[in-house]
């Protein structure tokens, strides 16, 4: 396992990790068009008490891994159509998700987000400039943070 990064307070020859530092892909497809992406993950450990007040410990407990993301709705299409391939609907096809965080003088960084299933499409719409956008609930099975420490600089173009 590798060690901590060396982080220069401040960083002046790089940038930090920001919107524009992200790439995404499902199963290898760019995702483009995405308006925000975000995930989480939380392990929640059962107590374990017998019959005493004071706790005798705790079991590994159920892990549990959310994500959404907002897109416009002409790559949401796309997208659609894409995961409609597999012969299903789009709800029932599995897909991953590779997000890559990659800028200059910073570490890259890949978190694989494992067992997408689409679970919710809302759809906004209000007047102004902004285009129309399709927010997205998925059901994930898995989230691997920073899942490859040996990424290859020709991933960054």
């Amino acid at each position: 396992m590798p060690g901590p990064y060396v982080i220069s307070t401040p960083l002046i020859n790089g940038h930090r990790f920001s919107f524009a530092s992200i790439e995404a892909t499902v199963n290898g497809i760019p995702l483009i068009g995405f308006k925000s992406i975000n995930y989480s993950q939380e392990l929640e450990p059962g107590d374990v008490f017998g019959t005493r007040s004071n706790k005798l410990g705790r079991t590994r407990g159920k892990q549990n891994a959310n994500c959404d993301f907002e897109m416009y709705r002409l790559e949401w299409e796309n997208l659609k159509i894409t995961l409609g391939a597999a012969g299903f609907g789009y709800g029932e096809t599995p897909f991953n998700i590779t997000v890559c965080y990659a800028d200059l003088g910073a570490p890259v960084i890949v978190d694989l987000i494992e067992g997408v299933r689409i679970t919710k499409a809302e759809f906004s719409n209000s007047e102004g400039t902004d285009a129309t956008a399709v927010k997205l609930t998925t059901n994930v099975m898995r989230i691997r943070e920073n899942s490859s420490q040996t990424i290859s600089a020709s991933l960054l173009g």
